[in-house]
Order: C-alpha cells, then structure tokens, then sequence
C-alpha cells in the first residue's frame, strides 16, 4: 500500500501534551480529508451502515491530582490460577507498581500518565481519534456503579465517566459503543438491567447514553459489544436478544456484538440472538478467533448466519507488567509497524473474501490498553525506568523515531477500509 500520511508529526520531547493539540489543530490538509470521510462513515452508523472503525477505549486510569490517587498506572502485580507458576514469581505477586516513573506497561505515555476524568485529556484523545480516522470508541463499562463487584480487577468502576466522553465525542463528530465488560454473577437478566440503566438517565443521574446524539448506532439500534459473551449460554441470552427476546422490539433494543474467542462460538453467537461478532484479540497466541489464518472462514460463516463481523487488529501484546507469568503470549511489534500492518491486512483480505464487509468493521485493540501494551496512543522515547521489584534501571520500549506511527497507520487503513466499502456497495447497486 501507498505510504500513508502522517496524522501528527514525530514530537521528541518528553512533554508533548500542549504541542499535541496545537498539531491536531493546525497540521496537515490531510486531516481536514480524514475528518470528511470519517465523518461520512460516522454519520452513516445511525442508519443503513456497517460497524465501521471501532477503537477500544479505556477509561480507567487516575492520577492524584484529578482523582485522589493512581489508578491503574500503579497497577498490581497479579497471581497464576496454579500454586507452581505463583511460585515462580513469588517475589513479585501482589506488589504494585510505584507512578510516576514506574508504571505498570512496557510503554510510557507521550502526554504522561494521566486521568481518563480529565477534560482537557479526553478532548486531546477524541482529537487524535479522529485525526486517525477512526469512527467509533468504544468504553469499556462494568455497568452501573451500584452494582456490587462491578469494577475491573483493581476496583474501578467507569459508570461515571460516560457522560463526558459522549459528550467530547459529539463535539469531535465521533460515535461511541458501549464495551460491556464481565463482572462477578453476571447473567443475561443483569445484562438487560445494565442495558436498562443507560437508557434511564433519571435513575443515573446523567445525561443521554442509548439516544445520545454520540450514539453509535447500525440498523437504528444502539451497538454494544460483550466481552466473554460466552461465559453465558446461549439459550440464555436468547431469553433477552432471541427474536421474541425481552429487549427485541423495545426502545431498549440494542446491536450486540458478542466475543468469538472459539471456533464453535460463530454457532453459539447465532443461537443465542447475538446481532454480531467480534475477536478482540489478534494474534495466534490467544485462541482460535485472534488466529489471523481463520478471519476470512469466521468471515463467511458469519455472512451464512447473518452476523456482522469484526475482526480486531493490533499492534502487539505484552502484559508481563502485570502477569509476569504470561511471556509466552508476547507478541513483538516489528519493525515499522509491521506487526499492526499485517493484522489490518488480514483483517481486510478476509472481510473482502468472506464476505460482510459493508455490514461488518475492524476493530482495533486498542487505543490506550498500556498495561496489555496494545496501544496506538502515542508513546514516548527514551523515557528511563526505574530500578524494582529486584529489576535495574532500563528504557521503557518505544515505537521508534515516530511516536505516532500507529496513528499514521491507522488512517491509512481506515481509508482503505472505507475505499473498499465504496467499492463493494456500488458493485451491489449495479
């Protein structure tokens, strides 16, 4: 493919914040064209469109001076599900990590760590989302803060962060999904309360969220994606998302995507009413979905059982911040971008072969993970760790001489995404 236009020029500096948003603001002609394209696919989510470009967004870090103390940044050190791996990494189970310098990723911010609360920071990140001509964020949510155990492993709940992320996605003419995350005892009914409370703003508290004006919307319907959809049996889920479903036909009806993680999933997925399917992860080492080999026979059987399909591309994984003990799943970002180049190319190849790419999209995995270190977000350079937990000083890894070339790749990719859709909806209207 073409070389690609840069979104925002390589900044060397460790302290970029400001600089980032004087560039997304004034720099190439280029990004006026991505805002027009993107902003034709984003408009067209709350009709007859497809998924689109979806990024997932996480709003879970906190810093002292926003949020009373760190969060996530300090995360801690978690255990092996066996006594002999524990045993290994005894010395380090538990511990945490110890913000500002050492943080809980193989990567450092370029904006610095920093509050997902803090408005001048979301308003810089849906810049740069849209800069990369990205259509949709999607947040990751427990749901409802009153919920007992609703939180991700560290105990933050995001419930209370929506609001002001719909409303810098309007702002910035992008659309928003909800990524609804798993928590203790959740069930199919739980998941239709959850559902429930976004469309209650009375009950919240807040504004609009199902009928936001941000809302990412395909066939008029709200999109969520569960994730570890299939901790639930399908028969189950059919009870709320099956054609005569509790929520089918009601002004809470949504767009589910649900995670196709194993190859009998597609058929699960179907079974239980699920309006879509996605991988999240992309890679080989995570299972039979993130396998890059199967995306185009996941394509067309999705297209045979009538679910939009969105295969997830991704930059590379490394987790070993936080579970030292999972080496084996680390997968390198190669030189260039070459790892998240060949994820977008199968991610295509098999939307394209396997049919469903107007209806489907691509995920990407992710904007801001730090901790599994597949984000896009730009990193710095030549930034030190320092000494712990028995480990010596060391630089924190980078993207190279370009901090925001996962952006500039992005853009790329998302307008050849949107090319190949053009395409493919003129050759169904000839």
């Amino acid at each position: 493919m073409a070389t690609c236009p840069r979104v925002l020029r390589p900044c060397t500096s460790r302290v970029c914040f400001f600089f980032t948003l004087l560039v997304v603001l004034v720099f190439l002609p280029s990004l006026s064209e991505a805002s027009s394209s993107s902003s034709s696919s984003s408009s067209s989510s709350s009709g007859g469109g497809g998924v689109g470009v979806v990024a997932f967004l996480y709003l879970w870090y906190g810093v002292p001076a926003t949020d009373g103390t760190y969060q996530h940044w300090n995360h801690e050190i978690l255990p092996h599900w066996t006594t002999a791996e524990n045993d290994k990494f005894k010395h380090l189970i538990g511990k945490r990590h110890d913000p500002p310098d050492d943080i809980h990723a193989p990567f450092y911010p370029l904006r610095g760590i920093y509050s997902s609360a803090d408005p001048h920071v979301v308003d810089s990140q849906m810049q740069e989302i849209k800069a990369a001509g990205i259509d949709t964020v999607a947040l990751s949510w427990w749901g409802p803060r009153y919920r007992e155990g609703a939180t991700d492993t560290q105990g933050v709940n995001t419930d209370d962060r929506l609001d002001a992320i719909f409303e810098a996605a309007k702002r910035h003419n992008l659309k928003v999904a909800i990524h609804a995350e798993p928590y203790p005892g959740r069930s199919a009914a739980s998941f239709a309360e959850d559902i429930a409370w976004l469309g209650d703003k009375q009950k919240r508290g807040g504004g609009e969220i199902l009928n936001h004006e941000a809302m990412a919307k395909v066939d008029g319907r709200p999109v969520v994606f569960a994730y570890d959809s299939y901790h639930i049996e399908p028969a189950e889920w059919a009870q709320i998302l099956g054609k005569r479903g509790s929520l089918r036909g009601t002004e809470l009806d949504i767009f589910v995507i649900g995670l196709w993680l194993e190859a009998h999933h597609g058929d699960e997925l179907a079974r239980a009413g699920f309006d879509g399917a996605y991988t999240y992860f992309g890679n080989e080492v995570t299972g039979f979905g993130g396998a890059l080999r199967n995306w185009q026979a996941m394509a067309a059987e999705a297209q045979r059982r009538s679910l939009a399909f969105v295969p997830c591309v991704s930059p590379g994984y490394d987790d070993e911040g936080i579970r030292p003990w999972n080496a084996r799943a680390t997968v390198q970002r190669g030189e260039n971008g070459a790892t998240y180049r060949r994820t977008w190319e199968a991610a295509l190849s098999a939307l394209k072969r396997g049919g469903g790419i107007a209806r489907g999209g691509v995920g990407i995995t992710s904007y801001n993970e730090w901790g599994e270190g597949t984000q896009i977000e730009p990193a710095s350079t030549g930034r030190l760790r320092p000494a712990a937990r028995g480990q010596p000083p060391r630089l924190y890894d980078d993207y190279g001489d370009d901090p925001y070339i996962f952006l500039n790749i992005t853009l790329e990719y998302a307008r050849e995404f949107r090319r190949i859709v053009h395409s493919d909806k003129l050759h169904d209207e000839m």
